[in-house]
């Protein structure tokens, strides 16, 4: 009897959508997403368990766990890998990060095709973490023409490049400040969210080249890419 094809769960929670994904041999078999905020913990187990139910499969047939890593929410990333880690502890599997722009430039250009694409998150109030990739014939999976940054809206026009379109929740974050300074080679894309569909073929790809690079991930740790601030009430 052959080998059954490899299965991999997904998880996204590095914005306000909670969304799992499983992928069978490079194809996404179903998914799950729910919008939510602050409430990661609560609603990830119910709905892997949901999944894994509808596709018929079980936690005992998953051969690793792909992870966004950020950047993103502190919280959601924290609640996404503890969960992934605590899968993968108790199945003797690996646990492959993947980053969370990485898997929105896959989303976008996999709806619009070739082009470049400049996918954005959340970093604090008026501010973004970014990249710039470009997705070309050769590859399915676009690539990203430089590092991550943080900045506000003078960053994000300042970008140059050919027709860059803009997308993530990031857009959100810089308001209507972004409509009305957006440069002529830029035009904004709406709706394109964090999903772990994305995440799941993106880890797929690194885990069949190579699994057993993401069996040792107990130092595994959120990309956060600034100083997460604890707030404390002051003293009376």
């Amino acid at each position: 009897m052959p080998e059954p094809e490899p299965l991999i769960l997904s998880i996204e929670t590095a914005t306000s959508a909670c969304s799992v994904a499983l992928i069978r041999d490079g194809y996404i078999i179903g998914s799950e997403s729910v919008d939510i905020w602050q409430r990661h913990n609560e609603v990830l187990p119910l709905i892997v368990e949901r999944l894994l139910k509808a596709c018929e499969s079980s936690y005992p047939e998953i051969n690793a766990v792909a992870v966004s890593i950020g950047p993103g929410s502190f919280t959601g990333l924290r609640v996404g890998l503890s969960y992934a880690k605590g899968i993968a502890v108790g199945a003797g599997i690996g646990v492959i990060p993947v980053n969370t722009l990485d898997a929105l430039a896959l989303t976008i250009s996999s709806e619009k095709g070739n082009g470049s694409f400049l996918p954005m998150v959340t970093a604090r109030r008026d501010e973004v973490f970014g990249c710039l990739y470009e997705k070309v014939d050769n590859d399915n999976f676009p690539a990203a023409k430089g590092d991550v940054f943080m900045g506000g809206i003078e960053k994000v026009v300042g970008i140059s490049g050919n027709q860059i379109q803009l997308c993530g929740p990031g857009c959100d974050a810089l308001g209507e400040s972004l409509s009305q300074q957006i440069p002529g080679n830029m035009s904004i894309i709406n709706g394109v969210t964090a999903q772990a569909d994305s995440v799941g073929l993106i880890g797929y790809r690194k885990w069949t080249t190579n699994p057993k690079e993401f069996s040792d991930f107990q130092d595994l740790e959120p990309q956060y890419l600034k100083e997460f601030t604890v707030k404390t009430k002051k003293s009376q």
